[in-house]
């Protein structure tokens, strides 16, 4: 295995081709994009689809998983107390 001489750690994909992993400065840009409302939305949406980046590219994809998970379950327990605020009108 060749040593790496800058900060970056190189991992292994499918092919053996050696490929640097995203530094903290990279990952602290992301994560601070992702902080922005609607600017993280459409960045997760432009990383899940055209990234290069296999890692920054299943990241998005789990991260806008999880942003799904979350809108079924606030529109169930809205639906939920409709329903109970509807029957205890009555």
């Amino acid at each position: 295995m060749e040593i790496n001489s800058s900060n970056q750690q190189p991992s292994i994909n499918q092919q053996n081709n050696y490929i640097p992993r995203k530094s903290v400065g990279e990952w602290f840009l992301s994560l601070f994009l992702l902080s922005i409302p609607l600017v993280n939305i459409i960045m997760l949406i432009m990383w899940a689809t055209g990234d290069s980046n296999d890692e920054r590219k299943n990241f998005a994809k789990a991260h806008l998983l999880w942003f799904l998970v979350v809108f079924v379950l606030v529109f169930l327990l809205l639906a939920c107390f409709r329903g109970f605020a509807l029957i205890s009108d009555n």
